[in-house]
């Protein structure tokens, strides 16, 4: 398989044209014609990703933080050392921002969602006049302080948490990311807890006041289950050796 052929397979599955997103979203970097054996996944495009992916022997490196955003100018600096080293490892790049955030199979709310174990989901998270997260039920009610137990469980890493809604809770919004402002949807919807990535100082009294829980996994955390679940489905699919590399920011 070619990363043109590959390439094409993933702009499908995750409809990346059909995305409004202020990144540029598919095949950033690299040689259409090149074989691919080995894919690599990774949260963000930076060069500490690509010097393991490249030492581990992959072709291609899929991410959700690319490098081409709307405002990319020019190759200079820190830009220029990283694609030269993309370019001299023959290392391709491709990138799947909202894709993976909004897909209902392989992005990460929807397999947060998964983890979690809620029923009955509906689309939640409103961005740029599309629903890219997922809001449900939990199988049974649950003390807040025991779902946020069994839940840094499940995400790996440390939660802040806003203890400002029901201590008893049975609904659920998730918006991976930089979602702390879909508090206000989520108590419209009357949702008890709001699952997103970053913190936010400035939301702090909004979501204090706003009467919802709000759980913040964490950015880079809240963005790896839609690589692991896209990575899994890659191998099974082609045939293909992969690998997650795990390089947390703190964030």
């Amino acid at each position: 398989m070619n990363t043109t052929e590959l390439v094409n397979y993933l702009n499908e599955l995750l409809n990346v044209e059909n995305c409004a997103d202020a990144a540029y979203n598919g095949l950033q970097v690299g040689n259409g014609d090149a074989e691919i054996e080995k894919v690599a996944f990774a949260v963000d495009a930076c060069l500490e990703a690509f010097q393991q992916a490249a030492q581990a022997g992959a072709q291609l490196l899929v991410v959700h933080h690319g490098l081409m955003w709307n405002k990319f100018g020019a190759i200079v600096g820190i830009s220029y050392k990283r694609i030269k080293y993309l370019l001299d490892n023959n290392l391709a790049l491709y990138s799947a921002h909202l894709p993976m955030d909004l897909h209902a199979e392989f992005g990460h709310n929807a397999q947060l969602a998964e983890l979690i174990g809620l029923q009955k989901l509906e689309r939640f998270g409103e961005y740029r006049n599309q629903m890219i997260g997922f809001s449900g039920q939990l199988p049974d009610p649950l003390p807040f302080s025991e779902f946020c137990r069994q839940f840094e469980k499940i995400n790996q890493g440390q939660l802040a948490v806003v203890a400002s809604g029901k201590e008893i809770v049975r609904s659920v919004g998730i918006l991976s990311g930089g979602g702390a402002m879909s508090h206000l949807e989520a108590s419209e919807k009357g949702i008890d807890v709001l699952i997103t990535g970053e913190t936010s100082h400035s939301a702090y009294h909004l979501i204090k006041e706003s009467g919802v829980n709000v759980i913040f996994a964490g950015h880079y955390h809240s963005e790896k289950p839609g690589l692991h679940a896209l990575r899994k489905h890659i191998e099974r699919k082609f045939r293909l050796k992969t690998l997650f590399l795990n390089i947390p920011t703190g964030f």
